[in-house]
């Protein structure tokens, strides 16, 4: 089953291959080192950016956190002295 795809395949493989090509992979394995080297320059840096936003984080929470709110003892919602007990509410009216 022969089609023209075969037969591209086959012109293609017949052709010489470019003095150029072979170098190709030595300049791509070169560039591919730099963009490492590159690569680890800026973890390091991303690390301080973090650890900096982290300091810079708990620095504020615990200079500008609101104090805890103060818990007044409860009353019972019911009772005679309470301000929303209902007979107080009623009277309020009057």
């Amino acid at each position: 089953m022969d089609d023209d795809l075969d037969r591209a395949l086959a012109r293609l493989a017949a052709i010489p291959v470019h003095a150029r090509l072979a170098e190709l992979d030595v300049d791509a394995l070169i560039r591919r080192a730099g963009d490492a080297r590159d690569a680890r320059r800026g973890l390091g840096i991303g690390a301080v950016s973090v650890c900096g936003a982290l300091i810079m984080g708990v620095a504020a929470s615990t200079t500008l956190a609101a104090p805890a709110p103060r818990r007044d003892a409860t009353l019972p919602p019911f009772a005679a002295g309470a301000p929303l007990a209902p007979s107080t509410l009623l009277e309020e009216g009057r």
